[in-house]
């Protein structure tokens, strides 16, 4: 049995959950009654607001996962199969919210992805349009002041 995903990101997903919640939920959303189902959606993925709040609460969750795992804001990521060319690496970065942590590694485009917690850290598998079918893999594990300070080379 494959691992269940902490959070997920994946704008098609949201957008079909939401859709089916205001389908479902006829009385909460009477302006949706009238509306076919391609105005639905049209209306859905124009909802930037919506879009943003998930985002939010998505950040928030990591923050918090964060804060259980690591008492400091020092990381180190390494990625496998980066974008078209395959491209592995790594890099430590400092980072105190989900938010900073999501900037620090992933590419600057419209990603979808899933992030793992394990007993070593974070694990993001992540998708866009050089990888549309994910295996861009980032492990991220916290480290400690002095693990930053030996990389660092203070």
């Amino acid at each position: 049995m494959k691992k269940r995903p902490y959070l997920s990101w994946n704008v098609a997903e949201i957008a079909e959950y939401r859709f089916k919640d205001i389908r479902a939920n006829k009385n909460e959303f009477p302006w949706a009654v009238e509306l076919t189902d391609d105005q639905l959606y049209d209306n859905i993925y124009g909802d930037s607001d919506y879009f943003d709040a998930e985002f939010e609460w998505l950040t928030e969750a990591l923050t918090e996962k964060m804060a259980e795992m690591n008492k400091g804001e020092y990381w180190l990521a390494s990625v496998e199969n980066f974008g078209w060319r395959h491209l592995s690496g790594g890099k430590n970065f400092k980072a105190s919210t989900g938010g900073e942590l999501l900037n620090a590694v992933l590419p600057r485009t419209e990603c979808s992805f899933k992030i793992y917690v394990t007993k070593k850290g974070i694990t993001i598998n992540n998708a866009h349009h050089d990888a549309p079918t994910g295996g861009e893999m980032y492990y991220i594990r916290p480290l400690t002041s002095a693990q930053w300070d030996k990389i660092e080379g203070y």
